[in-house]
């Protein structure tokens, strides 16, 4: 064991870290291959090899070693250990998602911790270690609805927005695609596609799932509610509006308009200067469930609707 630790010693610095690996990790392999495991720490040399990412190792240990004596859940820890800085985080992904997939792949899952794994794969990106689970293990293990709130909680300082936005989407849809629905709210899953923009969450739950399970004039509002939750700002505005209508279009195109108050999207869409939406309605729906007038009325009235409690209406008219 004294050997095998000196084969894990620290790396002089991050540039060497490829050849350090490329050297050592052959001479621990041939100790596991020549001797007697009861001389070895396994479970030690299993969290090493983890933490340095030395992938033909964890392969040998699964493979020829009793599962029992490795504390697995230990080792899946290291390999989601936090990352040193935001630039580091690709190359961290690169170098533990294979270690990941492969311990899932390998190891009896009654060693495993199966939330918690996926909990942590779905913060830090790791689509095919969720894939991987989603196909490959019983749904009802995996608390699927606390990985769509991750994927939903706010961005940290410094990320860059469209990027995580692109891969929480994913990692949203990808769940939407591959999970039993019977173990997902998609109320709330639409709600906050509406809010945080999500467009292709939101088609693809208009286009395969009953709209009766969505409760959409619900996300609608929240469309519009993160409007007027905002500064009066008329750049914040335009902006707002630019993400929303196209949210708010889609439903309407997509929808059977009986679960739709069209009444109300009429209104606030006048309220908000959506004209594309305003066109839609008036070009492709009953005039009469529109109540064109009283939206007018309401929308160039300056004082605040009582039932809406839109403070910011009236700034868009």
């Amino acid at each position: 064991m004294k050997a095998v630790k000196y084969a894990y010693s620290p790396f002089c610095d991050d540039d060497d870290i490829n050849d350090h690996r490329e050297e050592k990790e052959p001479m621990i392999k041939l100790i596991l291959e020549k001797v007697d495991h009861n001389l070895l720490d396994l479970k030690q040399i299993m969290d090493d090899a983890f933490y340095y990412g030395y992938l033909d190792i964890v392969t040998f240990l699964l493979e020829n070693a009793d599962h029992e004596k490795l504390d697995i859940m230990k080792a899946v820890k290291y390999a989601y250990s936090p990352f040193c800085d935001d630039d580091d985080i690709n190359d961290h992904r690169e170098k533990n998602e294979p270690l990941m997939k492969l311990i899932l792949e390998k190891v009896d899952h009654d060693f495993l911790v199966l939330k918690q794994i996926m909990d942590v794969a779905s913060r830090y990106g790791y689509l095919d270690v969720v894939t991987f689970l989603l196909e490959n293990t019983d749904n009802e293990h995996l608390d699927l609805m606390k990985v769509v709130r991750n994927a939903y909680s706010p961005f940290r300082d410094g990320d860059d927005i469209n990027e995580q936005m692109e891969k929480r989407e994913s990692m949203i849809k990808l769940i939407l695609e591959k999970a039993d629905p019977d173990f997902l709210i998609l109320k709330e899953i639409m709600d906050d596609a509406c809010r945080y923009d999500y467009l292709d969450v939101v088609t693809f739950l208009l286009e395969n799932t009953d709209n009766e399970k969505l409760d959409l004039m619900k996300a609608v509002n929240n469309a519009y509610r993160s409007i007027s939750d905002e500064d009066d700002d008329e750049d914040d505005n335009n902006e707002n509006r630019a993400k929303k209508e196209p949210l708010i279009k889609l439903i309407l195109e997509k929808t059977n308009h009986d679960f739709l108050d069209l009444k109300e999207i009429m209104y606030k869409a006048c309220c908000y200067g959506y004209l594309d939406v305003v066109t839609f309605l008036l070009e492709n729906t009953d005039h009469e469930k529109l109540h064109v007038m009283e939206a007018v009325n309401k929308a160039c009235n300056q004082s605040i609707d009582e039932e809406t409690d839109d403070n910011s209406c009236n700034e868009n008219l």
